[in-house]
């Protein structure tokens, strides 16, 4: 979705940019010798991100940020593009387990395919169901998470662009 959004990202905005979303950021270990700006945070080296990767990190971080993030997140899942479904998901594995595991046990053996980018340039594609387990084993939300002050910085830096 190419677009151009307000800084700073409104909670609509956000849910938009989830539900529409074609491509899944799949985080992966730093290089060595690669030294993270934050404990647990996404390394440098992966913001070889494009903006709209970042404007997904972005989008997720501020709908958790919301009082009723539950809610927008299930909406999602219900109404999303398969990519979008996993990053509610993500979201979920951070806000609710319970639903995490719910939601999560309803998407384990979708075979939709969706496509991935691993920050760098390798785009793959993998069935939903996959990813869900990668999800789940790599804890996927808690990475998103703690990309939320770069993602954040990027856009308030780099004003409202395309992304």
């Amino acid at each position: 979705m190419y677009k151009s959004f307000s800084y700073p990202l409104t909670p609509e905005n956000a849910k938009r940019i989830l539900q529409h979303a074609l491509i899944f950021i799949i985080p992966s270990e730093p290089p060595p010798g690669t030294v993270p700006t934050a404990e647990g945070d996404i390394p440098p080296s992966m913001i070889k991100y494009s903006r709209g990767c970042l404007r997904k990190l972005q989008a997720f971080n501020v709908i958790l940020d919301q009082s009723d993030a539950i809610s927008i997140l299930q909406d999602v899942m219900k109404t999303g593009t398969p990519v979008g479904r996993l990053y509610a998901l993500s979201a979920l594995q951070v806000l609710n387990h319970s639903e995490f595991l719910r939601q999560g046990a309803e998407l384990a053996n979708s075979d939709a395919e969706v496509i991935t980018d691993d920050g760098g340039c390798v785009v793959g594609r993998a069935q939903e169901g996959d990813v869900v387990r990668e999800i789940a084993r790599n804890h996927y939300g808690d990475m998103f998470r703690k990309s939320r002050q770069r993602a954040d910085d990027y856009f308030g830096k780099h004003g409202a662009n395309t992304g």
